[in-house]
């Protein structure tokens, strides 16, 4: 587990809507390596919090989510853009897709 590899794992764990809590759940803690590396996610993650921070992977993500919790204000952007320009749009991950499909789905509708 190099600060490297950690880092590489963590935001593509982040690219994938997955938290530290929910990446835990489904890690095999049976592997020494595993449960260092979610020890170290987890704080990682409250330190961000302590910090009142959000690393750049969290950007994308936490939009993802502030939309789901609050479907009025996804309405606010949504009707804000009329058309969005996805530029390389074949390089787009889990989460990039995810923002994209919240913001262009129709005001008011929850799902």
């Amino acid at each position: 587990l190099t600060p490297s590899a950690v880092q590489g794992k963590i935001s593509k764990l982040k690219n994938e809507l997955a938290d530290a809590e929910s990446y835990a759940r489904s890690a095999n803690m049976n592997d020494p390596a595993e449960r260092v590396f979610c020890a170290v996610f987890a704080s990682y993650q409250r330190e961000l919090q302590r910090a009142n921070a959000f690393d750049f992977d969290d950007l994308i993500a936490q939009t993802v989510y502030l939309f789901r919790a609050f479907p009025q204000v996804a309405d606010v952007y949504r009707r804000r853009f009329r058309h969005i320009l996805v530029d390389e749009y074949q390089d787009t991950n889990h989460s990039q897709y995810a923002l994209i499909h919240e913001l262009t789905r129709p005001p008011g509708s929850d799902g």
